[in-house]
Formats: C-alpha cells, structure tokens, sequence
C-alpha cells in the first residue's frame, strides 16, 4: 500500500533544513538520559529559511522511511510527503494526477483542519443510535463537539456520512446510486446524473467539510476537492 501525504509548506523547506546540518549538535546527557541530537539556526539561517518556505512556488516531494511499531512493511509500503507553497505553483499543472499517476496511493492526507467533519459525523452516529440501526448505540457518542478523535478512522471522509448529511436520512434509507458515494461510478448511475449532481457535490464539500475554515494553500483545496470526487480515501488532519 502507498499513503500520500499533503503538506502546507511554511518555513521548514527541505532546502533550508539541507543548509541547516551543519549546525547539528552533538546529544546532550543529562544526568543518564541521552536525549536525540537536534537542529538549531543562527538567526541568518532562520531567516534564509523562512524566506525559502514562503516564496516558493514549486512543491517539495520527500519518501519518508516506514515508522517503527506502526505496522508499516519495509518494502510493500510507500509514505510520500508532498509539501505545496502558499502561493501558486510556478508550473501550471494539475498536482495531484500526476501524482496519482505515479504513486496510485491508497489514502491521501490532507493537511486540513478535521472539526469540522468529525463533528458532523458523530451526530451521524448518535442519529444511526436513535434509529435503532445494528452496532450503534446511544450512548456510543458522549460529547459530539470534543475535536479529540478517538481513532484514525474518523478522520477518513466516507462519502456516505456525506450523503446522510445531504439528505438529513440514515444510511439504511438513502439510495446510494443518487448520492455522492457513486459519483464517480459512471456505470452505476443515470446518463447526465454525474453533471447533474456536480455543483450539489461541490456545495456539500464546503458546507460539511470547510465551512468557512478554507487552507490558505490553493492546491491543498484544490487535492481534497479532486481527491474525493475521484475515487480516492483522504484523511484530514492538522
């Protein structure tokens, strides 16, 4: 499997953290713990640094080593962290297909606040537990404005969470071949359905997802507009 990862690109740039190396300090002990090496900059550094960060306008790509104890494989598992600038690409092109194309991840992240969602999907849950629908229980939710994600999973967009938003219905009720969760199965829905339900799908992202809390990096809407009316999983996170 192969995880994408989006990264807003701020004044960690991977060139600055190169010309930062040599100010690697030997580990300090203190008393007998020896704690990890660390970078410092001197403030021309510092300031070199942030420069690169902010007027960027290329993204940065770096394959990450699988982590320890996170059940990733050492050879059947990619982490590919993409870092965008702020201000638009210098090159005009779709970012994400030509990622896609070459790494064909199994999840992507988004570095994109997940409140917003979380909260949404929670009342999702609580309203499945007064319906009485199987493995939901009313007491499953406790407080559904704690932003503290109990498990990774949540944090997945299901674009049937979305529907049952759109539609103020619980899942076992919605008829998925008008919903955003067969949007890009052309073969299981209507001639036309797909432009029909374009603008509907748009309008969901934003109101269910952003509301108002829109990344300040134009490619990392643009990935989580693309990625979800494609075929793809994204997880929120910031």
């Amino acid at each position: 499997c192969s995880t994408f990862l989006f990264k807003m690109k701020t004044m960690n740039s991977f060139r600055g953290l190169k010309r930062a190396v040599k100010y690697l300090r030997a580990p300090q002990v203190f008393g007998s713990v020896n704690h990890a090496s660390y970078i410092t900059l001197s403030p021309e550094e510092y300031l070199l640094n942030q420069r690169d960060g902010t007027l960027t306008n290329r993204e940065s790509e770096k394959r990450l080593a699988p982590l320890e104890g996170a059940g990733h494989g050492s050879q059947d598992c990619d982490l590919i962290l993409v870092s965008v600038p702020e201000i638009p690409l210098r090159e005009e092109k779709d970012l994400l297909t030509g990622k896609m194309i070459a790494y064909r991840p199994d999840l992507i992240f988004a570095q994109i606040d997940p409140t917003n969602y979380l909260i949404k999907q929670r009342y999702c849950s609580h309203k499945e537990a007064l319906h009485e629908t199987e493995d939901y229980d009313i007491k499953g939710v406790e407080n559904m404005e704690d932003a503290a994600p109990v498990c990774w999973e949540e944090l997945v967009v299901n674009l049937t969470t979305m529907d049952m938003l759109q539609n103020n219905l619980p899942h076992d009720k919605l008829n998925l071949t008008q919903g955003f969760s067969s949007y890009s199965y052309d073969a299981l829905v209507a001639e036309g359905f797909k432009e029909k339900l374009t603008e509907p799908f748009i309008q969901a992202i934003s109101a269910q997802l952003i509301e108002g809390c829109w990344s300040h990096y134009y490619e990392m809407n643009h990935v989580l507009f693309c990625a979800l009316m494609g075929k793809s999983k994204v997880i929120l996170g910031d």
